[in-house]
């Protein structure tokens, strides 16, 4: 599962309780939410509710409940969000812990301020109920439809929150707009995205004149290796990292089916190997398929991933974090391609393989 969890960029988990006094109030209007990045998702509000439009589908959450001062995370992506704009408190209790990197919610969690509420696979229905939170917060799962049709029979909202169907690593870090909405913090939010917003372009300029070296992406999973599509949120971060991504003519939004060979024919002699999966170190990237060692990236020693942030469970706050601070990430990638352009940047997420 874990391995799964870190390929295909996915998530998993959770959120909470208490109070929030900044913007609170709920302008009586119809108002269609602008948004410049984010395209799967958009959001309107009237005097009576807030009305949320994701996948041609449309939830929504009562003027009296918002802002949320109760949740219950079903999803480990929204912990960044949440830390961004300063609403961890407002979580109730969490499934599925052991998917959550955040130092802080752990902490809460041993302090008692936040529940442990175990595996979302098997959850306790009775327990939910009883810790009467105003929502849920959770990705699309048809499995766990049963499950959210019984919270919303009993008046809890289920909120899905989708930032993985993105294409742009911004569309991903502005629902922090979203979350500000939902929370009654606006203002925090809007002002966290446009400070990331901004250092992600001036990073962006910084290597519109470098030299491209060339990049692959991903691992062998049995007998496939799921490449990064052309049109994936990866690709937009290579592209504007200053990479010449070896699959960027392709129009998938997600992963590529390809075989090793086909890999192999095209990317041989690329520059850099990049999302190695939750590997480490070199020797375990070769033992996991004895032929990763013929790239030239790999005998150079040029493979990176998204592995410096891991805990003991293997929770990784590249998908917490991450998702929000998209300028990070691109300094990290601008470290790795164009090292003389990060000198005083530290790696946040990804660091080389040894």
């Amino acid at each position: 599962m874990k391995n799964i969890f870190y390929f295909f960029f996915a998530i998993s988990i959770f959120l909470g309780c208490k109070k929030t006094t900044q913007n609170t109030d709920f302008k009586t209007e119809s108002k269609i939410n602008p948004l410049t990045y984010a395209k799967a998702i958009s959001w309107e509000k009237d005097e009576n509710s807030l009305k949320i439009i994701q996948n041609k589908h449309t939830q929504s959450i009562a003027k009296s409940k918002i802002p949320l001062q109760k949740i219950i995370l079903l999803s480990s992506s929204a912990i960044g969000y949440l830390e961004g704009i300063d609403a961890l408190s407002q979580v109730q209790g969490v499934f599925d812990a052991d998917w959550c990197y955040s130092p802080k919610l752990h902490q809460m969690i041993a302090n008692g301020e936040i529940e442990d509420l175990g595996k979302s696979a098997a959850p306790d229905i009775e327990k939910i109920l009883t810790l009467k939170p105003d929502a849920v917060l959770t990705y699309t799962q048809p499995q766990q439809a049963k499950l959210f049709q019984l919270l919303e029979n009993q008046g809890i909202n289920v909120i899905y929150l989708d930032e993985y169907n993105e294409t742009t690593p911004l569309g991903k870090a502005e629902y922090l707009k979203l979350y500000g909405e939902l929370f009654g913090k606006e203002n925090l939010a809007d002002s966290l995205f446009s400070k990331i917003e901004k250092n992600y372009k001036a990073l962006k300029n910084s290597v519109v004149n470098s030299s491209k070296p060339r990049v692959f992406t991903n691992t062998m999973r049995g007998d496939i290796w799921y490449m990064s599509g052309g049109e994936s949120f990866v690709a937009q971060y290579l592209s504007d990292a200053g990479a010449n991504y070896i699959w960027s003519n392709d129009t998938h939004l997600g992963n590529i089916n390809l075989s090793f060979e086909e890999v192999y024919q095209k990317a041989e002699d690329a520059d850099f190997w990049l999302n190695a999966g939750d590997f480490t170190s070199l020797q375990n990237l070769e033992k996991a398929y004895k032929n990763h060692k013929f790239f030239k990236a790999f005998q150079n020693a040029q493979v990176y991933s998204f592995t410096k942030k891991v805990n003991e469970k293997g929770a990784n706050d590249y998908f917490e974090t991450g998702n929000i601070r998209v300028d990070w990430v691109l300094n990290d990638l601008i470290k790795i391609f164009h090292p003389e352009k990060a000198q005083n940047h530290d790696f946040q997420f990804y660091q080389k393989l040894q």
